[in-house]
């Protein structure tokens, strides 16, 4: 019995690692018609590839949702919501 459990845990892993190269594909694709739609929009044509600089986080302001609520609030009476 205990060899079964060995057996499926091991499949699990299998199908997990499978599933993990198919996002990373996907991810890999979606990547590429990400710098194809950016090219359209500048009106470029090939170079599919560009040079990502790492951001740091603490350049940006932290805030909460709260305070943008409040703040959106503030400057127009009512609370919008926007949706991406």
């Amino acid at each position: 019995m205990p060899s079964f459990a060995r057996k499926l845990d091991y499949n699990l892993a299998q199908v997990n690692v499978s599933e993990a190269e198919a996002a990373l594909l996907e991810a890999g694709n979606h990547r590429l018609a990400g710098y194809a739609a950016l090219n359209q929009a500048m009106g470029l044509e090939g170079g599919e590839s560009y040079d990502m600089a790492p951001v740091a986080l603490d350049m940006f302001e932290r805030h909460d949702v709260d305070s943008f609520s409040r703040r959106d609030r503030e400057r127009s009476g009512h609370c919008s919501v926007v949706r991406g």
